[in-house]
């Protein structure tokens, strides 16, 4: 998957999807649109910086 600018298009809804930015890690996240803030999928805390993001992959066959 190629990472996909936040200058060029945002996830839709509130999916969590993989997130980069000014903190050199990567790590799940998801947009919300109503307040135009990205927040951490794991604790729901916001986080700045993010530059870019990308879908998650499918996960393994036979898991949720």
């Amino acid at each position: 998957m190629d990472w996909i600018s936040v200058k060029d298009e945002l996830p839709k809804g509130q999916e969590s999807v993989l997130v980069w930015g000014s903190h050199s890690i990567p790590w799940v996240g998801y947009y919300c649109h109503r307040d135009e803030t990205w927040y951490d999928a794991a604790d729901g805390d916001w986080i700045t910086g993010i530059t870019h993001w990308q879908k998650l992959p499918e996960p393994p066959k036979g898991q949720k």
